[in-house]
């Protein structure tokens, strides 16, 4: 059993256990909504023969405030992929993507811990070529210096 003899230790200490409660996660946004948009091929890094591409589905999006006071930004986006022009027009392809970042809103930009990340997919059927795209961002920001950070990009097209 430990006795607590310091009535100042005891103090922090009942501090410290009762603070990270005391912030309240809540849930600020959370919405499903259709998509339908035409996106075209990226010219820098195309994929597949078509010029545009039609994207139909759905997309939910959830803000939400965490313990610690972060905010937390997640998206998913679902649905078909369809080339508009070239040999494989009209045969859809599964589209998946999915956006993460918790943000710090009660520090200055890049103070301590930043990470957002992406992944993309695009899985077709028959001859047409499959997408992936990976992207990570992470920066550790600590008394004044960047402790770590890496931005890393993984495009395949096959």
């Amino acid at each position: 059993m430990i006795r607590l003899t310091n009535p100042l230790a005891a103090i922090f200490l009942a501090i410290s256990l009762i603070l990270p409660f005391s912030a309240v996660a809540e849930v600020i946004e959370n919405v499903w909504e259709e998509i339908d948009q035409i996106i075209p091929n990226d010219p820098d890094q195309p994929c597949g023969d078509a010029t545009f591409f039609r994207l139909e589905g759905m997309v939910h999006r959830k803000v939400s405030t965490l313990q610690n006071g972060n905010l937390a930004i997640n998206i998913n986006v679902m649905g078909d992929f369809t080339p508009l022009d070239g040999p494989n027009a009209g045969e859809a392809a599964i589209f998946r993507q999915n956006i993460s970042d918790v943000f710090p809103i009660f520090e200055p930009p890049f103070k301590g811990v930043r990470t957002i990340a992406q992944t993309t997919k695009v899985i077709s059927q028959g001859q047409a070529d499959n997408y992936l795209l990976n992207l990570k961002f992470h920066v550790t920001y600590i008394d004044g210096e960047y402790k770590s950070y890496f931005d890393t990009e993984k495009v395949r097209c096959q």
